[in-house]
């Protein structure tokens, strides 16, 4: 907001609504942290500049107050935190005396971060200048800092901030070094480490012999590939599978399903994944497996596979980023002898730290996803860490044990002589020049097979029209196409899309009869899971009535619609994942200064396509697209991981 000047009571208002929108938390708790400390709600999802806005408007925060500082600090984190980022390196600049000039040598540090939050609002508190101190870049740039003492002062009362009367952050200095931890993604990433490692040095319960394993997968229907990866769940106690698209990994998860029944048909199978409609394909593939064993032991809804939180039994919660479930390896474990965590990429850090902690150390943990799909939501990127995280390290110093990584190459998806999978995997070719020029000859081999419809446009505006006409012309049923775009607020972003859609099939806007829906969060009340779609089938008064698939109905009061529910003609990239639809539909347009596609995007897009796939936009736009790559995120998993297992090797050399 462009809020120069409060004047009146009214504008205070409309600024108290905007916080109460952006907060993560009920209107009552977000109103009673406003009035103690508006700054807090940072905590919980309200911007900055918005808070900063709201304090300017009381006229009690001056310029220099220390809660508007930390409150600066704490909005730059939770910035970090969801981007993905698990930690923060860099708290200070690197500044060297060049000719009697502070000269900054490094840029993107913390202090810098926050300076740049405060400059924010230079407009509501011109006095803040005095905040300042002044530091020239190599090419002879000046550049704010914020004050060196006020800067060090505010670190030291992060160390004060709670969140349900736990500690949130922690700053401290070590030989001359400062770190600022946010400590519920350092202790889940420290923790996670910690029971990999314990489950890895636990005795087994499995009794069949790595051999045997591999040559009954094979006579399941496993390839090569399949059965050696499910052999090795039968010789290691934690096993990652990855694949990318159509090498058969829900097959891989069924056929070692059922070799493991073989050998005992009594033990605790859990399988789970991170959403609704990836938990409810696998569970259909189980019941509707060629083995009768698998079918019965499956259908029995002890043993569904089910999300992640059904399985942790966690609730809907009021905390930020913290997963609390009752279960723990001490003293109530998960009652379970195997668990399956399917499409493992979508797993943050929080939610796969308190499935292991669920765990007692005799349970063998397999793990499978695809590597290159986009990262979790949630902060961290577990699959990624504990296979080429690892092997990277591996390379700078021996860690011993690992979890055993195997990787399936062999594509098998749908119509045999598909090409669309194909396609997807010229987009893992490293050099970006490479990886262009063999995904455009890939895409002409699409286009004259008829796998690739590219409908050429370039405008923004034309390929909006475009991109929504087509869908109006392919879409039937809901599981028939699906419109993927990137973000919400784009120029083809989600909602402009919902909204062209939804103005040419009926007159009216928002949740009307008829109206396609995601589902925007777990709700167990009804059994219906985020990613979910449904379609309105009748509104009466302040009621909502949806049916999602598996002739479940929904009936929701307007304001909790509104809450759960999102218009669902076209969904992001993120909400696509776990989902598969016989045609997808890609706007692939740029914009200035902003990448809109990048090659993870686009690789989790197109592998949601079993059949057909339509792009719509121009060459500039998808070269720019495959070209670019995901942005880094910065973790800890796999240094946590290397010293734990080198404290091992210290109390074993010990011990003997």
């Amino acid at each position: 907001m462009g809020v120069l000047l409060i004047k009146s009571s009214a504008e205070k208002e409309t600024l108290q609504q905007e916080i109460f929108k952006s907060s993560k938390l009920p209107r009552d708790n977000t109103n009673e942290i406003m009035q103690q400390n508006v700054y807090r709600t940072i905590l919980y999802g309200v911007p900055f500049r918005l808070a900063d806005e709201y304090a300017h408007a009381t006229k009690k925060i001056q310029y220099n107050d220390s809660r508007r500082i930390v409150g600066a600090m704490c909005n730059v984190y939770m910035n970090k935190l969801s981007h993905g980022n698990t930690t923060l390196y860099g708290i200070n600049d690197k500044v060297k005396k060049i000719n009697g000039r502070n000269v900054i040598t490094s840029r993107g540090s913390f202090r810098e971060l926050v300076s740049k939050t405060l400059s924010q609002s230079n407009d509501l508190f011109q006095e803040q200048s005095k905040l300042w101190e002044w530091y020239e870049d190599k090419d002879g740039k000046v550049h704010p800092r914020l004050d060196t003492n006020y800067f060090y002062t505010a670190l030291e009362q992060m160390n004060d901030i709670k969140l349900f009367n736990r500690k949130l952050f922690d700053f401290n200095e070590y030989n001359g070094r400062y770190s600022l931890y946010h400590l519920p993604t350092y202790w889940s990433e420290y923790q996670l480490a910690k029971r990999i490692l314990e489950i890895l040095h636990g005795n087994s319960i499995l009794k069949t012999s790595k051999d045997i394993a591999k040559l009954k997968a094979i006579n399941y229907g496993a390839d090569t590939e399949q059965a050696l990866a499910i052999s090795e769940v039968f010789d290691n106690k934690v096993s990652i599978i990855t694949g990318g698209a159509g090498t058969g990994k829900s097959k891989t998860i069924e056929i070692l399903a059922n070799v493991l029944l073989d050998e005992n048909a009594n033990l605790s199978i859990r399988i789970c994944s991170p959403t609704g409609i990836a938990a409810q394909n696998l569970q259909n593939r189980l019941i509707n497996s060629p083995s009768e064993k698998v079918r019965i032991y499956f259908s029995d809804s002890i043993n569904k596979s089910r999300t992640i939180h059904s399985l942790l039994e966690i609730k809907p919660s009021k905390s930020i980023g913290i997963i609390r479930s009752k279960f723990s390896y001490r003293k109530d474990p998960l009652i379970a002898d195997i668990l399956i965590i399917d499409e493992a990429s979508m797993v943050d850090i929080y939610l796969t730290r308190s499935l292991l902690w669920a765990l007692e150390n005799h349970v063998h943990v397999v793990i499978v996803g695809d590597s290159n799909q986009l990262n979790s939501i949630g902060p961290g990127r577990v699959l990624y860490d504990l296979t080429n995280g690892l092997k990277r390290l591996q390379k700078k110093e021996f860690v011993s044990p690992l979890p055993k990584w195997s990787n399936l190459i062999t594509i098998h998806r749908t119509k045999e002589d598909s090409r669309i999978p194909i396609l997807a995997n010229t987009l893992l070719i490293q050099n970006r020049d490479d990886r262009w020029n063999c995904f455009k000859q890939e895409l002409e081999r699409c286009i004259e097979k008829g796998d690739v419809r590219y409908i050429k446009a370039q405008e923004t505006k034309e390929i909006l029209n475009l991109t929504v006409n087509e869908y109006l012309n392919n879409h039937g049923s809901m599981e028939n196409v699906a419109l993927i775009t990137t973000r919400h607020n784009q120029e083809i972003g989600r909602n402009i899309l919902n909204q062209k859609i939804q103005s040419k099939l009926m007159k009216r806007s928002g949740f009307e009869e008829g109206v396609i829906v995601i589902q925007n969060r777990n709700d167990y009340l009804h059994g219906v899971f985020n990613g979910e779609k449904g379609i309105i089938t009748k509104v009466i008064e302040n009621k909502i009535i949806a049916e999602f698939i598996g002739e479940r109905t929904v009936s929701l009061s307007k304001n909790q619609a509104e809450k759960d529910w999102l218009i669902g003609y076209a969904i992001t990239v993120h909400k696509s994942q776990g989902t598969e639809a016989e045609t997808v539909l890609l706007p692939i347009w740029s914009e200035p200064k902003s990448k809109i596609w990048n090659r993870s995007l686009l690789y989790t897009a197109i592998t949601r396509s079993k059949n057909k796939l339509i792009f719509i936009g121009n060459d500039d736009a998808l070269e720019q697209g495959v070209k670019s790559k995901e942005g880094n995120r910065l973790t800890r998993l796999p240094l946590f991981y290397r010293e734990i297992a080198n404290r091992y090797k210290v109390s074993k050399k010990v011990d003997n």
